[in-house]
């Protein structure tokens, strides 16, 4: 008889993957946190693009000075300043040896923890959100793969200890995607982290502001406006498709000898391709009508050949026509209405162009990780503009098909900006810092409000 999986896995504390597959059991919680931990660092060893960051000695600052000339950060300090659960080394950085590397890793990491609480204008105690978030360095891998990683459940920032620097911003905004996933209840999510749940209807532990602005972040990254280009090429593929297809209307009825070479018939078939259908329309049938074009040349092919059109003919020839003159009047601006024509991002394509070279398995172009890597450039960028870098923080002047650039990065930092100016903190328990969307803002805005209702529907 087959085991159940409480005989298999009898502890009280359980570890699963992301497809929710059990991995494994711990009797207490420590253990559980412990075996998720080594999941998560084999899990990203998987071989493919890597994305990972500079070694600690590599890292670069410039900006408004952190600390005292000379001053070194303990992991005490580090953790009371930002209100962390906890900050860890992994057991090979341990040791006097390796006393000055642990030190620039403390140092680096309060200089960026108070960059990124400047850029994103919140205390430096928000940096924990709530206490959740705990930092571990060097606790799991050497920097293969994966620079470094955030684990949910254990919620736990971990930079490797060979190339984890430049990675900060990105796991943090993990670390925040699936902070607002908790309060929407969504913690035992396959994939805890909000962005991963756009349409899906929230908990009341999160407002709709926040939602709506994480929705406009996706969309942001997966879709924009096509360019005039775009469209009018768009267009002309969508009227010379639909010529074939009027052709392959006429193409039996068209097939008498005395059609075939006729040029009155070849005139009049060439003016309906031209979207040159006159004005009104003729029934045909007791529940459908054509243009004067189509009936025109229905009337001509009976008086040249005694042959009529069937109706199912002139009505397929005038479903394409009528295509053909409203993608002319796109081109040409008679078009009375336009809608707003969405592509997908260059973003998105590269993202699944890595993806599809790797195997097709989802990773670059899951949202979670498209923000997190967007989040990162928008970090970057906002130290930019106010002449300050952090290569500790963030992957500054990366390039390549792994980020966002030109106008669709311009776009997604703008969304990423207006989440970041709803939200408000407040002070919590034990001195945590709470972040929370602006409770004065009782409505959504406009855009908001389609957004959230397109997410809904």
């Amino acid at each position: 008889e087959k085991a159940t999986v409480e005989e298999k896995f009898p502890f009280e504390w359980m570890v699963i993957d992301k497809y929710r597959n059990v991995k494994g059991s711990a009797d207490t919680e420590a253990k559980a946190k412990e075996s998720a931990r080594a999941l998560a660092s084999r899990a990203a060893k998987t071989p493919t693009i890597s994305d990972k960051g500079i070694n600690v000695s590599a890292a670069a600052r410039t900006g408004a000075d952190r600390r005292m000339p000379g001053e070194d950060i303990s992991s005490d300090r580090l953790k009371e300043t930002f209100k962390f659960k906890g900050v860890n080394f992994g057991n090979w950085m341990k040791g006097d040896a390796n006393t000055q590397e642990r030190q620039l890793h403390l140092n680096h990491a309060y200089d960026s923890f108070m960059d990124l609480a400047e850029v994103l204008d919140v205390p430096p105690e928000a940096m924990s959100l709530n206490g959740m978030l705990g930092v571990a360095i060097g606790a799991q891998g050497s920097g293969g793969f994966a620079a470094a990683h955030f684990v949910p459940g254990v919620n736990e920032i971990n930079l490797t200890r060979e190339s984890g620097a430049g990675s900060l911003a990105h796991e943090w905004a993990h670390a925040l995607d699936h902070y607002f996933a908790r309060q929407a209840g969504m913690a035992r999510a396959t994939d805890p982290f909000l962005t991963e749940h756009i349409g899906t209807a929230p908990g009341a532990g999160i407002r709709p502001e926040i939602v709506a602005k994480f929705d406009a972040i996706v969309q942001a990254m997966r879709k924009r406006s096509a360019t005039p280009q775009e469209r009018e090429a768009k267009a002309k593929k969508g009227i010379a498709d639909a010529e074939v297809q009027i052709g392959r209307w006429l193409r039996e009825p068209l097939l008498d000898r005395s059609l075939t070479d006729d040029a009155e018939v070849a005139q009049a078939v060439e003016k309906i391709k031209a979207g040159e259908l006159g004005d009104g329309a003729i029934a045909v049938s007791s529940r459908s009508a054509v243009r004067t074009a189509v009936h025109d040349l229905a009337m001509l092919v009976k008086k040249k050949s005694g042959r009529k059109l069937s109706v199912d003919t002139m009505i397929g020839v005038n479903a394409h026509a009528e295509r053909v003159k409203y993608l002319r009047g796109t081109i040409s601006g008679d078009a009375a209405h336009v809608p707003q024509q969405m592509v997908q991002t260059q973003y998105l394509t590269d993202a699944a162009k890595l993806d599809a070279d790797k195997g097709g398995k989802k990773y670059w172009s899951t949202s979670l990780e498209m923000f997190a890597r967007a989040f990162d450039a928008f970090i970057s960028d906002e130290l930019e503009s106010k002449a300050a870098k952090n290569t500790y923080l963030s992957h500054a002047g990366r390039t390549g098909a792994t980020v966002p650039k030109g106008d669709e990065r311009t776009a997604i930092s703008a969304a990423i900006k207006g989440l970041v100016d709803a939200v408000e903190t407040k002070e919590g328990e034990d001195g945590n810092v709470i972040l929370y969307n602006v409770a004065s803002s009782p409505a959504l805005s406009p855009s908001d409000s389609a957004v959230y209702q397109m997410a809904q529907e």
